[in-house]
């Protein structure tokens, strides 16, 4: 039933339409010319677009690739995570040997023992004749030993301030490790703008397509409605419409 009235449609429209009475291919013509339209906005489209594409790939071709930029930032990030591994050895090491007995003996003045030994000279000299009692000796002992402790406190202290300054040093070099992380952080965004202007073109591109073959669809889909019941609406506006007058 339905493909017989479809071939009357097609009938009497050829008749219609040859007198003049009727277009019945208006809304196909439309439909096939809007979607036509819509398939040369999106050749203008990309045209218009292929400047920039060419700028973002050659960019890419130039070391600007996703992986390139992953591979310099990855090498980057381990070597700044080794550098931070390598302060905090140091400055462990550092605090680990800052007084001992050896480092302390590094900063002692060279001239220390012959100190002592004057001291003791010193005092006795001031025994005279007493030189070899008991308290003399003990006397020139705490006087040689008194003398040598001076250096050996001054010695500590050195090599106390001697760590802390590199421990200082040191917190200011994890300092700018941890800068430099963060530039690399920035200095990867950056590097990675063609890729993602790229990527954001062809998406933009696509969805403007998309949209673009949605509405054509939707028109070619109305047009053949309108194809389809043409008849009937010429008859309903014609019989009933003249009937409601």
């Amino acid at each position: 039933m339905s493909s017989g009235w479809n071939l009357g449609n097609k009938l009497i429209g050829g008749i219609t339409d040859f007198v003049g009475l009727t277009d019945t291919d208006a809304a196909q013509r439309g439909a096939d010319e809007y979607t036509s339209g819509v398939s040369r906005a999106g050749d203008q489209l990309h045209s218009d677009l292929e400047p920039l594409y060419d700028t973002y790939q050659s960019a890419m071709n130039d070391g600007y690739s996703l992986g390139e930029n992953l591979d310099r930032y990855s090498g980057r990030m381990n070597q700044n995570n080794a550098d931070i591994g390598a302060t905090y050895q140091d400055t462990q090491k550092e605090a680990d040997k800052a007084l001992t007995s050896e480092n302390i003996q590094s900063y002692m003045n060279p001239y220390s023992q012959s100190k002592a030994n004057a001291a003791a000279q010193a005092m006795a000299g001031k025994a005279g004749g007493s030189l070899q009692s008991s308290a003399t000796n003990q006397n020139m002992y705490d006087a040689a030993a008194d003398s040598y402790a001076k250096d050996w406190n001054t010695a500590t202290q050195t090599a106390q301030n001697n760590y802390q300054n590199q421990y200082s040093a040191n917190n200011q070099a994890l300092n700018g490790l941890g800068m430099e992380a963060s530039n690399y952080n920035s200095q990867l965004n950056a590097e990675m703008t063609p890729f993602q202007q790229y990527q954001n073109l062809l998406t933009s591109e696509a969805s403007q397509k998309y949209a673009g073959n949605v509405a054509a669809a939707q028109a070619a889909g109305e047009a053949a409605g309108t194809n389809q019941g043409w008849f009937s609406s010429l008859l309903g506006s014609t019989f009933l419409g003249g009937g409601q007058k």
